[in-house]
């Protein structure tokens, strides 16, 4: 540097800042130069999470090198994949010269698990079947059966066996062993039979099919093609019973299982172990009686005394007495309750309830008063046996202490088998009782949260009662839902 160029620090203080500038300006100055280091790209491999991928990063072969099929094998062999190589792959990467990018070089084989065996059923097992909607709204019963009747050498079911799938390995040739399917036992039950070597069932005779916790059987049906009328006198069966005619004024008929009727009913008597359904209704003329310890279904039902344990289920109720252990659902375009009294112990639901002629019509859901003072009467019935039963058992335990300390033990002996006879006479009593109170429990059980619910109008003068409590509608009004809340009968405006 010349001397011009130099700064003279001990006179630093006195140097103008542009003179300085001047200086550093004049200074040949090179920031030192970073020699660049290029690496060389690596060939690799990447494998998926689960192993049954593996994918190839091939770097540029060297000058002078090429890439063959048994070296790129020998590579991935290397780097630990030992299986599903697709060999289409390596040649293209080759040929094409697929160099810098990672591609798909291998694939595992997935183990397939095998099928759970399973039963083809040639029938419903819809337990709670539902008649038809008509375009209109209206239900058609007419369509309706909860019978599912077969013919001899009908195909009930046919059995798949369960399959061993398949077993499989990742790309580390890694064993996947393979999940056999589970086998189902045999169908249990009779009415049906299958061939030595066959996995299909056949039905053995004419009957109605049902099949519950892989038990199949098929049961007879007394089929009735006929009227039935009072010359025809009383019908009695243990299965079920299928009547294609009419019933007219003055049958009776009782059956073990479900009753089917697909004419018109007149009066007459019915009792059935299971399900009644009238197809077409019935008018019983203040004279008729249902008793079914299933549901009952009818497209109408006019005039008639029902008791059910299940549901019922109609179009149309008219001047008729209903008892349902269960709900009533008046269903379709009508759905109607005209006259008459309807008690379910669970739920009433109708599109409309009563008219404007105001017919006098009472519905109800839950217990009733005579539930409560049947309960306050076997509360007190029990209470009494329990201490007539506690005097007794002191009277025998005093007579058998004397007995030891007198002579004559025949005349005390008499005695005490005498008390031993009303002990047990007792005890049968009271398991009776306590029999009564736990049916009497379960129906109030049942009864809890028990309401009324109206889509459609409910008429003056309707009557609603919900367990002890009830009131008479003074005005039509309409979408009403009623409920005891907290000991009182609550009506409610449906907003849905």
């Amino acid at each position: 540097m010349d001397d011009k160029n130099n700064l003279d620090l001990k006179k630093l203080d006195k140097l103008d800042i542009d003179e300085v500038l001047q200086v550093l300006n004049s200074w040949d100055f090179q920031p030192p130069v970073k020699e660049e280091i290029q690496e060389e790209s690596k060939s690799y491999v990447r494998f998926s999470k689960d192993g049954m991928e593996a994918s190839l990063f091939l770097a540029p072969p060297k000058e002078k090198e090429i890439y063959t099929q048994e070296v790129i094998h020998s590579f991935l062999e290397t780097k630990g994949v030992k299986a599903g190589i697709i060999k289409s792959t390596v040649r293209a990467m080759i040929k094409k010269k697929v160099y810098n990018r990672e591609t798909l070089i291998a694939r595992g084989i997935k183990a397939v698990p095998g099928k759970n065996g399973y039963y083809q059923f040639f029938f419903s097992r819809n337990e709670k079947p539902t008649p038809q909607i008509r375009r209109d709204g209206t239900v058609d019963y007419s369509s309706f059966n909860v019978l599912q009747s077969v013919s001899k050498d009908d195909v009930l079911a046919i059995y798949h066996p369960a399959t061993n799938g398949t077993a499989g390995c990742d790309v580390r040739g890694k064993f996947l062993p393979l999940q056999p399917g589970k086998d189902m036992q045999k169908l249990k039950g009779k009415g049906f039979y299958k061939f030595e070597g066959s996995n299909t069932y056949y039905a053995s005779m004419d009957g109605k099919v049902e099949y519950k916790d892989n038990e199949l059987t098929i049961c007879s049906i007394h089929v009735i093609e006929g009227d039935i009328t009072s010359i025809t006198g009383k019908i009695e069966f243990y299965g079920d019973i299928v009547i294609n005619g009419n019933i007219e004024a003055g049958a009776s008929i009782r059956t073990g299982k479900t009753l089917t009727v697909n004419g018109n009913v007149e009066v007459c008597q019915m009792f059935a172990g299971g399900d009644i359904i009238l197809k077409k209704g019935i008018q019983g003329a203040q004279k008729s009686k249902i008793i079914a310890k299933g549901n009952l279904y009818a497209d109408f039902i006019e005039q008639t005394e029902v008791e059910v344990q299940g549901d019922v289920k109609a179009n149309v109720i008219m001047n008729s007495v209903i008892h349902a252990e269960g709900k009533v659902y008046l269903t379709g375009k009508r759905g109607t309750i005209i006259g008459g009294y309807v008690h379910a112990l669970e739920a009433i639901e109708a599109n409309s309830v009563g008219n404007d002629v105001e017919v006098h019509t009472i519905i109800h859901v839950g217990y009733n008063t005579d539930a409560m003072d049947n309960r306050k009467a076997l509360n007190n019935n029990e209470k009494t046996l329990k201490e007539d039963l506690s005097n007794l058992m002191r009277q025998m335990g005093q007579l058998e202490k004397y007995k030891n300390t007198n002579a004559d033990k025949s005349m005390i002996e008499q005695e005490i088998r005498t008390l031993q006879l009303q002990k047990n006479d007792l005890i049968i009593k009271l398991g009776k009782l306590k029999e009564d109170s736990l049916k009497l429990q379960n129906i109030l059980d049942k009864a809890k949260g028990a309401y009324i619910r109206i889509d459609g109008s409910v008429y003056r003068g309707v009557v609603i009662g919900v367990d002890e409590n009830q009131f008479s509608v003074f005005k039509n009004t309409s979408f009403m839902r009623y409920a005891n809340v907290d000991g009182k009968l609550t009506p409610t405006v449906i907003i849905e």
